[in-house]
């Protein structure tokens, strides 16, 4: 969490004529109703996780266009989070898919 509000505060505020936002999902980790499923019965093998986050640039209006540096961006708040957590492995979860992967990333993350 401390690598989200230092990106946020150090980089994410400068950014501007963009509507990105970042989306957490709480999921509580051992001991949640969320997790006291076990993987196998579901589809939906992250119940271990204590929380999930999408980053995001909405094009807004419909008109307008996207602005490529911004996938730099939203890496940079990956970057930020993978590391300040040496030595972990992060997955992600198929429905914030990201469409930058390329085959072999998206195969051993998702």
């Amino acid at each position: 969490m401390i690598a989200l509000a230092d990106y946020c505060f150090k980089t994410a505020r400068s950014i501007r004529g963009c509507s990105w936002y970042l989306l957490i999902d709480m999921h509580g980790g051992e001991g949640s109703a969320i997790s006291s499923v076990p993987a196998d019965p579901t589809s939906y093998s992250h119940r271990n996780a204590v929380f999930k986050t999408q980053f995001n640039d909405r094009i807004f209006p419909v008109s307008a266009t996207f602005k490529p540096e911004m996938i730099g961006f939203l890496n940079g708040w990956v970057e930020a989070v993978e590391g300040a957590s040496e030595g972990e492995e992060f997955g992600m979860y198929i429905n914030y898919a990201d469409t930058n992967l390329t085959k072999t990333e998206a195969h051993s993350r998702y």
